[in-house]
């Protein structure tokens, strides 16, 4: 036993003063694969599809003078990126009377 309690204020020591180990709390093991980056991801994630073309469609198209965040010259470099807003209509409220005699 004596020789544990050396180890574990030798282990003190090394971490200096201001350590005090949380109680029961596991171990983690430090040989774990960070899942949060993109390589170590499980799913790949999912997108919805385009909406298809309809004669209803409103198309807008923008064109900017500077770049909206530093206020720089832009080129052209022949590729456009797209925005689809599908605004959902407000659902109609429905009052339903149920008489029971």
């Amino acid at each position: 036993m004596t020789e544990r309690n050396r180890e574990l204020e030798a282990e003190l020591a090394r971490r200096g003063k201001r350590y005090r180990p949380k109680a029961n709390t596991p171990k983690r093991t430090q040989n774990k694969p960070d899942r949060r980056r993109k390589e170590f991801r499980r799913h790949g994630g999912t997108t919805r599809p385009d909406p298809p073309d309809t004669e209803n469609a409103i198309v807008h198209e923008v064109e900017f003078d500077s770049c909206p965040l530093c206020g720089g010259e832009l080129e052209a470099t022949g590729t456009c990126d797209e925005k689809f807003v599908t605004e959902i209509p407000e659902p109609k409220p429905e009052t339903r009377r149920y008489r029971a005699s």
